[in-house]
């Protein structure tokens, strides 16, 4: 019996240090301060607008976390060096609230863009029959 014993303890010691390592790759490591809560800090990747409106199409958009993951900042930075500005902060809960909003009357009231689309198609079809 007490060989079983033996056995199992390296077992399960080499089992809870897996599963803590595994813990920690997911929830980020407390004990040593080096990791921090989920989001806190990450980065979008920035991406260039297109040009409408006032835009001049060389504006560069990018979004970050921060405050221990709890707000949302989008930053924007122009071609010309300025520096990144802060266009909007908001809690990371309300931009939850906001996208969730956007991507269902994306999805519910454009059809996943193709409404907008089969919209200007008839538009178009209509204009061009009374201007020949």
């Amino acid at each position: 019996m007490s060989t079983q014993k033996a056995v199992r303890a390296p077992r399960q010691d080499m089992l809870k240090r897996r599963l803590t390592k595994i813990v920690e790759w997911v929830l980020g490591d407390v004990s040593t301060g080096t990791g921090g809560p989920p989001n806190d800090f990450a980065h979008s990747p920035q991406f260039p607008t297109r040009q409408h409106g006032m835009s001049t199409g060389h504006e560069w958009y990018s979004a970050r976390f921060d405050n221990d993951g709890f707000d949302l900042y989008i930053l924007t930075q122009y071609s010309d060096d300025e520096r990144s500005r802060i266009v909007l902060s908001i809690a990371a809960e309300d931009f939850r609230r906001l996208a969730l909003w956007y991507l269902w009357r994306w999805a519910w009231g454009e059809w996943f863009g193709l409404r907008r689309r089969l919209f200007y198609w008839r538009l178009m079809r209509r204009v061009q029959r009374r201007n020949p």
